[in-house]
């Protein structure tokens, strides 16, 4: 992961197969999104209505150059008004065209909302999120407009906000929004069009396969920016993703010398926002007794993948047993 920092950077995002990354590099940018529809994993030829998807050789040039990358999913425009079942088959494709591309269930894929989502199909285009929540093993985040982006920011999500959605509404740009689109085209010497767009907030992307993989059993601490808590990564055979539990108020002297310990024998250490760092994760333990020790962030558990009661160990929930007690979020 590449947390592109906010202080003047800019990504493109583009459709057409033949934008010219390298051009788009040497201008500047330091980011890339483009297009995924589910046409990749189904071996679909890459011509007529399949233009924009990304390919493995694609996806890897965009790293390359621009130094950082993340997809858009988006298998018919308005695809969100057909609700919950088509997010969950969604979210189905999205998980196996990121298979294809080798791109990890650690980092995020954008979920396309191109047209005006109004009052009237809020409602369903909420199903239709919460439906490709239900499925996908990625982290999300929106490409849309305001209205999209108030019904789901509580939940852990990065928003990139779609120039189009200030001409639709004549609305100002959202306050929550991550990233934002400009108007105006940015066209290479081709004459293909991409999309500037302006990082608002630390906005993390992925950077390419890591030259150095963390092995599957390597102790991740995980800190906040805007929170005290330090969540330390747990093994937990009930989901497909990476786990992690509470160690305490990361500024509790009970907790500080065991922290150091991990340190010292070689544990690494993510840090960033609540809302970047959290989306990935499933959270082991009591949510209440999270927030109630923390006087930074108030958390409600949505800002996790999802969560999971600890195990008891005295007789309860086996790993490969059926988990009790209540989920926030989906597991995908």
């Amino acid at each position: 992961m590449r947390t592109i920092q906010p202080k003047g950077a800019l990504v493109i995002d583009w459709s057409t197969h033949s934008f010219d990354v390298e051009w788009a590099a040497a201008r500047g940018y330091v980011g890339g999104v483009s297009y995924l529809n589910g046409s990749l994993s189904r071996g679909e030829p890459q011509t007529g209505e399949n233009w924009k998807v990304l390919t493995p050789a694609r996806l890897a040039r965009s790293v390359a150059a621009l130094g950082a990358m993340m997809p858009v999913f988006e298998s018919a425009k308005r695809r969100p008004l057909d609700g919950f079942s088509a997010g969950a088959q969604d979210g189905r494709s999205i998980n196996a065209d990121c298979l294809v591309l080798g791109y990890p269930t650690t980092e995020t894929v954008l979920v396309a909302y191109d047209f005006d989502v109004t009052p009237a199909t809020l409602a369903t285009c909420v199903a239709y999120w919460d439906g490709v929540r239900s499925t996908c093993a990625h982290p999300l985040g929106a490409y849309g407009d305001d209205n999209i982006f108030d019904a789901i920011a509580g939940r852990g999500c990065v928003l990139f906000w779609q120039a189009a959605g200030w001409a639709w509404s004549g609305r100002a740009v959202s306050d929550k929004a991550d990233v934002l689109q400009l108007v105006g085209y940015l066209v290479d010497p081709g004459g293909v069009n991409a999309d500037r767009n302006k990082v608002l907030r630390p906005f993390p992307m992925w950077a390419g396969p890591d030259p150095d993989p963390v092995e599957d059993d390597m102790t991740i601490i995980y800190r906040f920016t805007d929170a005290n808590a330090v969540l330390v990564r747990q093994h937990d055979l009930r989901v497909p993703g990476e786990c992690a539990g509470w160690s305490g108020p990361g500024t509790d002297p009970k907790v500080l010398p065991w922290l150091a310990a991990l340190d010292r024998n070689g544990a690494r250490t993510v840090t960033g926002a609540v809302a970047q760092v959290c989306a990935g994760l499933f959270f082991v333990g009591d949510v209440a007794e999270l927030a109630a020790n923390d006087g930074r962030h108030k958390w409600t558990g949505h800002e996790f993948r999802g969560v999971l009661p600890k195990l008891d160990l005295t007789g309860g929930a086996a790993p490969s047993g059926k988990v009790s007690g209540t989920f926030v979020g989906t597991i995908g």
